[in-house]
């Protein structure tokens, strides 16, 4: 599976569900990218935005053409493309689609709904309910590794009298929140007022630089970038408004950087 596209949150929820299927899932955010991973993992399926950054149109034409692959296209794409989304995403309606392409039935579990059951009937003949538990998961389809985890917990428990109880709910950070540093590169033109342009719309966003190298690469500029801790959101802003800088030619590798307390 291929997943191209430049919207880190599309190409992060388009490959955990798939990765729930048991597909090995590869993506890129460039379209320059495409071609050399389609050569080389030859994936059964390519699912490739419209507006993803490059030539898109005439690798998304290509694709049309390779009976090798089948192209689900995110956007209005073209009658011979094997399906077509717009966002926002229906994430379950292009997992339904793949499974379809692939010729392979939907990986669903009842794991959840065993756990549920379970909770609801904690303290009443545990190990019987344990032994129910274990029924179910032997039956599930889905993660292998999670039913694994699930069998050696209730093997643990078999047995005891206390009570499973409840997990505590988790909160979950959305991704526009998460804070980290970044590493980043552009290449430019090389010519005056090109730094503060760029400079200005990282200030715009609230985005701090900690520090900056600037190399010659022919008739531009390489210039790279590390940040200061900053919010998704602020990153995602300052790399759209950059990507509209005229002297900006192209906004390449953007990494987050893990730093040790």
């Amino acid at each position: 599976m291929l997943i191209a596209d430049a919207d880190p949150r599309t190409r992060m929820q388009l490959a955990l569900a798939l990765r729930r299927q048991q597909l090995r899932v590869i993506e890129c955010s460039l379209a320059r990218d495409v071609p050399t991973l389609l050569a080389r993992e030859r994936p059964a399926v390519a699912i490739v935005d419209e507006r993803l950054p490059g030539p898109a149109r005439r690798i998304m034409s290509e694709l049309r053409d390779d009976a090798a692959t089948r192209l689900i296209t995110i956007g209005a794409g073209e009658r011979g493309d094997a399906a077509r989304f717009a966002r926002p995403l229906d994430i379950e309606g292009i997992v339904e689609e793949v499974a379809a392409l692939l010729g392979r039935p939907k990986v669903t579990s009842d794991l959840g709904g065993a756990l549920d059951r379970l909770r609801a009937a904690y303290g009443q003949a545990l190990p019987a309910k344990l032994d129910a538990l274990e029924r179910l998961c032997q039956e599930a389809q889905g993660d292998d590794a999670a039913l694994t985890k699930a069998r050696d917990a209730a093997h643990k428990l078999r047995g005891t009298a206390g009570s499973i109880g409840t997990l505590a709910k988790a909160t979950i950070c959305p991704i526009d929140e998460l804070e980290s540093a970044y590493y980043l590169n552009l290449q430019v033109d090389d010519r005056p007022g090109v730094l503060a342009a760029v400079a200005g719309v990282f200030g715009e966003h609230n985005v701090s630089i900690r520090s900056m190298e600037q190399d010659e690469i022919g008739q531009g500029a390489r210039i790279v970038f590390i940040t200061h801790r900053a919010r998704e959101r602020d990153v995602q802003a300052t790399l759209h408004d950059l990507r509209d800088l005229d002297a900006v030619r192209q906004v390449g590798s953007v990494l987050r950087v893990i730093e040790s307390n």
